[in-house]
């Protein structure tokens, strides 16, 4: 499997590779010529989270990454503390404030 993938128990061959926890990807083509002609395949490319935000395996897109129980997302995309007196777990919130802070 390419860098930051894993194969399920059972996997055969690269397409049954997926991005790790913590990671999301996708297919991307890839062009290389290695034997001195052009070939185009399809590879699979993970990449690592926002800093202090994971995802389950398997993801496939940076939507998938949440951040970590006390971090919130920020308008910039970056996890950041939570407000005084506010929290975030992972699981969904019930209900946000005017400032984007879940309670």
């Amino acid at each position: 499997c390419p860098d930051l993938a894993v194969s399920p128990l059972g996997g055969v061959g690269l397409d049954s590779c997926i991005c790790q926890a913590g990671t999301y990807g996708s297919m991307v083509e890839v062009r290389s010529n290695a034997t001195g002609n052009w070939t185009t395949r399809m590879e699979l490319v993970c990449v690592q989270c926002p800093a202090l935000s994971s995802s389950p395996v398997g993801s496939v897109s940076v939507d998938a990454c949440i951040c970590n129980p006390g971090m919130v997302m920020s308008p910039q995309g970056v996890c950041v503390s939570c407000s005084e007196g506010t929290y975030w777990t992972s699981d969904p919130p019930p209900a946000a404030d005017a400032t984007g802070n879940w309670w």
